[in-house]
């Protein structure tokens, strides 16, 4: 099968791949500390944690830990904290389901709801100078290729 398009991209004119990615590592490691600091600095947050919350909002029903943890790719005793700190925080909740008393039931609180509303909008206000320049077509394909590459490599992973 032949993929003219990516055949071009990664064709010799093109930069080489040390170089893509390293301004993908770049890149994310920027993000990651703009987010980590707007969210730490005002609400107290990791960018994990902010995640997990996302993850949750976007669960129209409670969710078992071991299918958030696989959703944000993480082992689930790695988030198990995290849930204890946002529990403190009334953010979510956490329950233990009498059929299976080893596995562990969250959804997002009421509160957390209203959390990940207003803190979303701060986000994307802030995050908007590290954009500067982009067109919304290009975010909106770079957004494309990064589900793809997940996609992908969850293929890959099944694969093997």
């Amino acid at each position: 099968m032949s993929f003219p398009l990516v055949d071009t991209i990664l064709s010799a004119a093109a930069p080489p791949s040390y170089r893509v990615g390293l301004w993908q590592a770049k890149a994310y490691r920027i993000l990651k500390q703009h987010t980590n600091t707007l969210l730490l600095e005002k609400f107290g947050i990791t960018t994990v944690a902010w995640a997990l919350l996302g993850c949750l909002y976007d669960t129209p029903s409670p969710i078992r830990l071991s299918d958030l943890a696989e959703e944000l790719g993480v082992e689930g005793a790695f988030i198990t904290g995290l849930i204890t700190t946002l529990e403190k925080k009334k953010l979510l909740t956490c329950t233990v389901p009498k059929i299976d008393r080893r596995s562990k039931i969250v959804a997002l609180a009421p509160e957390g709801k209203k959390f990940v509303v207003a803190a979303e909008k701060i986000v994307r206000s802030q995050t908007k100078t590290l954009i500067t320049g982009v067109a919304p077509r290009d975010l909106l394909g770079y957004i494309t290729v990064l589900k793809a590459v997940i996609k992908n490599g969850q293929q890959l992973k099944k694969s093997t």
